[in-house]
């Protein structure tokens, strides 16, 4: 199986045959449509325990209410390919917008597994993750070798890859222990450092937000041996990008039925 990145964690997808050539992502050049001011659907967060936490998340979450939309590219790795011994990088584009009380997202992420073989040989196979929230709903299309499938859903957006506001820091603050660390300097930014011991776990995150727009420029999951389990890292960070008309439409590939489940429990 592969992975997908969520909110700041890894879920399953299905199983992987065999490889197929990738596919160049470039960022939009089409006429663009202004931004709206920043005005979303307030989210409840749970308030951190400790004092120092607390006020700097209240710092993030201020700063990210200013920003109006984002365009961002993602990279990912990991230390193993589909379960087995090799490695994942993916690398992505990421479009989020702010308009009429809604976020809209539209991520399309690429990733390439290098899977060591037991023979001593590798192999390369590739696949295509994509998922819109165009605020009503969230659709998502997986494409990899020998397998395309086409889903609607229920708007959820511990689904998509977040990256900064109150869904991600509700996630932080409901499921782990949450340290202050000192501030580090990433790609230029000064991030406040915020270190995560999951309720659950014994693997350890750190989170790495730009202190003048609230952004998580990175995140570093460790395991309990204390290896990097998994990276996520942002870059060309713009928060005031050129977004197309249609960036936050899903449209169905050729030759896929979209399958309907927004009304499934």
């Amino acid at each position: 199986v592969l992975f997908v990145v969520r909110s700041g964690q890894c879920r399953k997808s299905p199983p992987v045959p065999t490889p197929t050539p990738p596919t160049k992502v470039t960022p939009p050049s089409n006429p663009v449509v202004n931004p709206s001011t920043p005005t979303t659907t307030r989210i409840d967060v749970p308030r951190p325990s400790d004092p120092a936490v607390a006020a700097v998340m209240d710092e993030m979450l201020t700063a990210w209410e200013k920003v109006p939309a984002v365009f961002a590219a993602v990279e990912t790795t990991m230390p193993e390919a589909a379960g087995h011994e090799g490695k994942t990088v993916g690398r992505g584009k990421y479009w989020l917008q702010k308009k009429d009380g809604k976020v809209l997202i539209h991520f399309d992420l690429r990733n390439e597994l290098r899977i060591k073989q037991q023979d001593g040989g590798g192999m390369v196979t590739r696949e295509e993750l994509v998922t819109t929230i165009d605020g009503t709903h969230l659709y998502s299309f997986i494409n990899q070798p020998g397998h395309k499938e086409a889903v609607k859903k229920k708007l959820n957006y511990d689904d998509v890859l977040q990256i900064a506001g109150p869904h991600l820091f509700r996630d932080l603050v409901t499921n782990n222990k949450l340290t202050l660390l000192p501030e580090e300097m990433r790609d230029n930014h000064a991030t406040k450092v915020i270190k995560a011991q999951p309720n659950d776990g014994s693997w350890e995150t750190f989170h790495y937000f730009d202190k003048a727009t609230g952004i998580r420029l990175e995140m570093t999951e460790m395991d309990a041996k204390g290896q990097t389990a998994l990276q996520i890292k942002l870059s060309e960070v713009n928060t005031n990008p050129t977004i197309i008309e249609d960036q936050f439409k899903f449209v169905v590939p050729g030759g896929v039925t979209l399958q309907d489940q927004s009304n499934s429990p």
